[in-house]
Parts: structure tokens; sequence; C-alpha cells
């Protein structure tokens, strides 16, 4: 907590109901943060800490037991739950929920308590949006048009002005830029996404909500039309980019992919040493600082995918044109050059610009073929030497990743095509191909990150904490409790003791997803961007950086500027460098968490669309993981859903958080990770991304629950 909140909190302690104009008073002569007075109040109310009255005077919100704060959750039945910090939890029944949305903080007015001991309010006020921008459907009721949520339980009415809503038709889906609190509607029509049976305006629903624009502006437009498509090779040159046109240099991708900003070479050098290229396109030469092109790429942060669908970064002339490396055409590029020995250990390195001709566009699947099934795959006949080299260097980098404590947690994943009736899901498997992009641009974005950070200059890193070690302390009781035993150390957070943890977990065919999840939510934290370099865990790096995908994220496409601006030394103010990188760090972190959201959200609501056309069909899986009301289990076709316990046999089961079981009291029945289960889809719901299993011999009739009369 700053300074300047405990000085606020003090004063408001003291004296309840203290107006803003006393408190600037107080803190006048003593205040010298560059935090506003504001903003800090704002802070605490957010946090639950104090409370704004409606004469505009402050009290702590524990002053106030009739008011609950919390983030508003929506049940199935529309109805919603606010519950506060202590654990008290409030029901608002859905028609009195109008313009509250999941996830945002709001008060609540306790106002009665049924016989059985529930608490039903109302809405005081929502003290803070959990987005600014939602996509809603166009229902007709009561005689009017109305809108509700599209991606959500809440059936809660979002007011705006009829007369513009009149202009568009039932089952419409608009986006809705929300107003703040005080406003008279609760949000403004931003645009139509197209009706609700039109092809991908799901996944356009989904990458809207969560931020991110489908779309590009006039402004940007206009700009687009002064973008070449072309090279000029002979000015490249002449502004002294080093010509690759001579080097064997391909690219290796997807089948699917269209935005291509990273391409390879590597050659073997007499001394047993191996030479590596790899070359990224070089956006920032032609995207450049305060233009409308640049300033929508960093509103967006990153590129985002969901499903089929692409909502880019770039508009698609840059991103899948004149920045795409295509073969047989010149393209600018930024080398990071490297020098590798046997062991692994990049010896030598240089970076520069450049411009190279890619030979081909190759597939991970076509390289997989040749250098795996040793199959004959046409066209690529000329470069069977090239990617058996690109295969030795890989092993090797691999060996190397291994000896300093990579963690490979190697989990596969599943993609989601088509829709309704066509749907089908493809698992996205690792394999050499993958593997060899993955180690070369590994290598190069850790030697451009020790390539700043040793000369003392002010960067992007890309970071990664170490575990929190109570948490792993206790998923290692866990494991002691399933059989697992780990020799005592001082250090459980170093690489090589987890690395050690993981190498074990997967020896057990049985629990191996299960033990992997529960160790990557329960102890792991997120990698982020930071001006700071702490080192990244996961990849057991002191130095690491995103510097090979510039097309499709905003972090990469600065560190980019970072290497032209570092070119020469310049007198420049280094704090307020820092300052700014601290800014589009912190950023370009929420924009990549923001679209990891909307990718997985996309992909759990067409599981949950093809599930709801399968009720009753029968899986095997396995439990992920259960606690004291439900079991959590992955079948073996990649789908999660949850079992109730009461859909379980038996009535009385007995959680045991310390071992991760749930044991039936009567019938001796036990759960527990990495159990194999026989289930059968009991519900799901394509709106609400939920999946409800239960088990293969138990009736869905039976299992189905009456639903509760309001009170």
């Amino acid at each position: 907590m700053s300074i300047l909140e405990q000085q606020l909190l003090g004063y408001i302690k003291n004296k309840p109901n203290i107006g803003l104009k006393e408190l600037k008073g107080k803190l006048e002569k003593n205040y010298e943060g560059e935090q506003s007075i504001e903003d800090t109040l704002y802070s605490l109310e957010v946090q639950g800490m104090i409370y704004l009255n409606k004469d505009n005077t402050y009290c702590l919100l524990s002053n106030k037991p009739s008011i609950c704060q919390g983030k508003a959750h929506f049940l199935a039945s529309g109805d919603m739950i606010v519950c506060d910090k202590q654990g008290n939890k409030v029901i608002v029944p859905q028609e009195k929920t109008a313009g509250i949305l999941e996830k945002d903080i709001v008060t609540i007015t306790k106002r009665l308590v049924d016989n059985k001991g529930n608490v039903y309010g109302e809405l005081d006020k929502i003290i803070k949006r959990k987005r600014n921008q939602v996509s809603c459907e166009i229902v007709f009721k009561d005689g009017k048009s109305m809108l509700i949520p599209y991606n959500s339980n809440s059936q809660s009415m979002i007011r705006v002005n009829q007369e513009k809503l009149n202009k568009y038709g039932v089952g419409e889906i608009l986006l809705i830029k929300l107003n703040s609190q005080d406003s008279e509607f609760d949000g403004e029509i931003y645009k139509s996404l197209g009706h609700k049976n039109d092809p991908d305006v799901d996944e356009k629903t989904i990458i809207c909500d969560h931020g991110f624009e489908t779309q590009f502006s006039s402004k940007t437009l206009k700009e687009l039309e002064k973008i070449p498509t072309y090279v000029d090779s002979k000015k490249a040159l002449k502004e002294g980019r080093r010509d690759l046109r001579d080097k064997v240099i391909f690219t290796i991708d997807g089948k699917d992919t269209k935005d291509i900003d990273d391409s390879v070479g590597v050659e073997k050098l007499p001394n047993g040493n191996y030479k590596l290229y790899v070359n990224i396109s070089d956006v920032s030469y032609y995207v450049k600082e305060n233009t409308s092109i640049n300033n929508e790429a960093y509103c967006r942060g990153t590129s985002v995918y969901v499903n089929e669908k692409v909502a880019p970064m770039f508009h698609p002339k840059i991103s899948n044109g004149i920045c795409s490396l295509f073969p047989n055409v010149d393209r600018l590029t930024k080398t990071c050059e490297m020098i590798i020995n046997k062991e692994g250990k990049i010896v030598d390195y240089d970076i520069y610009d450049s411009i190279i001709r890619s030979r081909k566009k190759m597939t991970y699947e076509d390289v997989n073929r040749i250098l795996i099934d040793n199959e004959k795959v046409d066209g690529y006949e000329e470069f069977n030497s090239e990617l058996k080299t690109m295969r030795e260097l890989s092993d090797i980098l691999d060996k190397a990743k291994i000896k300093r404590g990579y963690l490979n947690f190697n989990k596969a994943d599943i993609k989601a095509k088509g829709k309704g009736q066509t749907i089908n899901f493809e698992v996205n498997e690792h394999l050499v191909a993958e593997k060899i992009i993955e180690n070369f641009m590994l290598a190069a974005n850790e030697t451009v990150a020790q390539h700043i950070f040793y000369r003392g200059l002010p960067f992007i890193y890309r970071v990664h904490e170490v575990p929190d070690e109570d948490k792993l302390h206790n998923f290692l009781e866990v494991l002691e409790t399933m059989g697992f035993n780990f020799k005592k150390c001082k250090n459980i957070t170093s690489n090589k003791y987890v690395q050690g943890i993981i190498k074990e977990i997967s020896l057990d065919d049985e629990n191996q997803e299960a033990l992997t999840e529960l160790l990557l939510i329960n102890t792991m934290k997120r990698a982020k961007y930071t001006n700071i370099n702490i080192g990244h865990f996961g990849l057991a790096l002191k130095c690491y950086t995103h510097f090979t995908s510039p097309i499709r994220r905003y972090a990469d496409l600065q560190v980019h500027r970072l290497l032209d601006l570092y070119k020469n030394f310049y007198d420049f103010d280094y704090s307020e460098l820092e300052k700014y990188l601290s800014t589009v760090a912190n950023h370009c972190t929420e924009r990549s968490n923001e679209a990891d959201k909307a990718e997985r959200e996309a992909k759990e609501m067409r599981i949950a669309e093809f599930l709801e056309n399968n009720i009753g069909k029968c899986f095997e899986g396995i439990i992920v993981s259960l606690d004291s009301s439900c079991v959590k289990v992955k079948t073996k076709e990649g789908f999660t859903g949850t079992i109730s316990i009461k859909d379980l046999p038996g009535n009385q089961y007995k959680y045991d958080a310390s071992s991760y079981t749930l044991t039936e009291k009567h019938m001796g029945q036990t759960y527990s990770l990495g159990s194999p289960m026989e289930i059968k889809v009991k519900e799901a719901s394509k709106r609400n991304r939920t999946v409800k299993f239960t088990t293969k011999n138990q009736p869905i009739k039976d299992s189905v629950k009456t639903k509760r009369r309001r009170v």
C-alpha cells in the first residue's frame, strides 16, 4: 500500500463521511507525490477499502454493514451472486440486474433474508467495469427491442438510445461501448457485428468482448496507400543492408499461416560449428511511430487467433503483404546470425539489417514427413541436406536446454475447426519441425536480449518469475500422497529441481496430464513483459526477449526499434525511456493475456457447441482437479467439463484438500487426481461455455435438478 493510500485511509477512519475538499486540505502541505488524490481514492474504492456516499463524502466500507462489494457472477438462471472478501454472498434476482455485466465490481444493498439464510439484495452502484465494450443481441420483449449480452449467462438489459436501437433488427449483434456509471444509458451503439446466424459472428463477438478490433480506421487505410507493395533492392543495399539473397533461406510454418515473419538458414562450418541465420521481417522499416498504423497496432498489442478467424495487429497489406516473407521475392529483414558449437553454446553472433529472398514456403507437416517418416516430398528435394543439418543443430540445442534446466511441459492442444454440425478438432502436436523453429527462435531471442542487457541499455524483456515456494511445497505434499518421493533440497524452486519433478510426473502415464495441469495452475506464474530483467524461469535463461514476431506482437516491434536506436549512441534521457518502456511492457502484457483468454474462450465455445449436440454421448477421461463441490474431468479428446458431487454415486462425500481426494462415506468410493472415469455429457451451453458431465451409468433425467423458486 502506498504512503498516500495509508494517509487517506487514516483520515477517513478518524473522520467518517469526510469530503474530497477537506482531504485535499489535509494533504496539501505534506503530500508531494505524482499520483492524484482522486485516482488514489478511486483505487481504494475499487479495492473495497472505502465507500463513496451519495453526498460525495467518504467512509470505510466496513462502516456500511448493509453494503456488499465484490465481482458480479451470473448463474445459468440469470440471477447474480456477489461475494465479498469475507466470503459473504448476496443474490440479486435476474429482474434487478439491468446494466450489470459479468465480473463488474459492484456494491449491492442487502434487502432481505429467506428462511434458508440466503441474503437477497439489489444494485447500489457499479464501481468498475470489467471491460469497456460488450457484444449484445437484440431481442424483442415487452413490445420493444432490447439488448442482452451475447456471451454471458447474464440476461441483464443494456440500456442504449431506443431510437438508435430501433434501426436494427432482432437477432442482430451490436458492439456497445460502455459508459461511465453516472450516464443516463449503460452504453452507446458502436457498430453491428452481423446477425447471430452469420458464419463467423461468434468469433467476432469474442474478439470484441476482449477489447480487440476487427476493422481498421479510415486514417489507417489512407496511410496504407503509401506503403509499397514491393522491395526496392537497390535502395535497400544503398542504405547499408547486408545482401543474403544468395543464401539458402526458407520459412517453415503451419499450413494455414499467411503472416510469415521468420525465416531460417543454416550452414555447417569446417570446424564442426554451425552458422545459424534467423531473419525476421523488418516491420519497423515500414511502420513508423506517431502514425495511425502504429497507434492501432499498439492498442491491439497482439494479433488474436480465435479458432479459424484472425484479428490481425496489422492490416493484411502489411501482415500478409510487404512484411510477409513469401518465397522468391525480396524482403527486408533484421538478421540475428549466430555461430553455435557442438555443445549448443553461442560462441559468436552479429545482428544487422538485411535483404533476403526465401527459397520456399515449407510447412511443419511436410518437414515432419521428411525428417520423421523419411518420405520424399515433391518440391523439397533440393533442401533435404539443409533440413537434416537443421535437425542436427536443433537436437544439440535441445540437449543444451535440458542441461541448463529448461522446463518441458510438452502439453498437446486441440484446435477447433468449423461450427454447428461440421465441427471437428485437430490435435496440435509439437514434433521435429516445430522444435526446429522453436529452438532457433529461442536462440535468436536470447542473443538479442543479451546483446542489449550487457550494454546496460533500456530494453523490454520477456520474463518468468520463479514459482511460489509455499505453493510448490504443497504440490510436493500431494505428490507424496500419490507415492512420489523426492530428495530434500534447500532450493526447491531451482530449475533443476522442478525439471526433476516434471520428469518424474511424465513417467506416470495414468496421472501425467492431471499432475502437469495442477503444477502449472497452482505453482507457476505467468510470463510477462517488463523493462526490468529478472530472467526466464521456464526457459532457464538469464536474458530473454521477444524479437521474432513483429507482425503479430507489438513488444517485438518495440524491440526492433530499440535495436535501430542503439546502432549509434545518442544523448537521450534514459530515465524517460525507461518510463516509456515500462508503460509499453505493461500494456503488451495485458493485451497478450486478454488475447489468451479470447483464444481459450473461443475454443471452449466450439467444444460446448459440439457437446450440446451430443447430450448423452459417453467418453473416457481422467480427473484433472476436484474440490468439495465437483470433479473436473478431461476426456481423451481434450474436452473438459465438471461433475457435480450430486451426480456421483452415493450421497455423502468428504474432500481431503491435502491429498486432493474425494471419498464417499458409506460406499468407500474414492476419486483422486488422475483417476480414470467413464462419463457422459449431461448438459452443455455454447452461450455460457460450460460443459457438465455425469457418470456413465447415471440416467441423465435423474441428475437434472429442479430450479429453485425465486423469492
